[in-house]
């Protein structure tokens, strides 16, 4: 799908924010259903029961890539279609067949430790700081 079959998606201002963020916020980009039905299938892989907080005892847990089904029409709407036409040029980009890797997040009173190499910016990062003598801080 091109731009010609489908309206602009994003604004000139949500463009900029993609350049300067990385990322843009898209509302709407797939309908509810779809997220749903999608959000079922993941519940089938997650240890936890979804309607006992109780069993929620980590606070991530990761999730491979799921493809097909509401996965593969969730990131081929062409609302979407449209914002990758417009943020990286028409026929540059592949339509894909599904998701990558979901990290889902539970309430939980404690930070995860990430797996080196990985990053998110619902955390802080701890990192460590050598003090005036040299040495780390215990647990630092």
């Amino acid at each position: 799908m091109t731009s010609d079959v489908n309206p602009p998606a994003l604004s000139a201002a949500q463009i900029e924010r993609f350049i300067e963020d990385g990322f843009v916020r898209i509302d709407d980009a797939f309908p509810r259903a779809l997220a749903e039905e999608a959000r079922v299938i993941m519940w089938r892989d997650i240890p936890f029961a979804a309607d006992d907080p109780s069993t929620w005892t980590q606070p991530v847990v990761r999730l491979a890539g799921y493809g097909g089904g509401p996965f593969e029409k969730a990131v081929n709407t062409p609302v979407l279609h449209s914002a990758f036409d417009q943020l990286v040029g028409t026929g540059r980009w592949e339509p894909r067949g599904g998701l990558g890797s979901f990290p889902v997040r539970f309430p939980i009173p404690m930070i995860p430790v990430m797996p080196a190499g990985m990053s998110t910016s619902a955390f802080p990062t701890r990192v460590p700081i050598r003090t005036s003598n040299g040495t780390f801080p215990p647990g630092g």
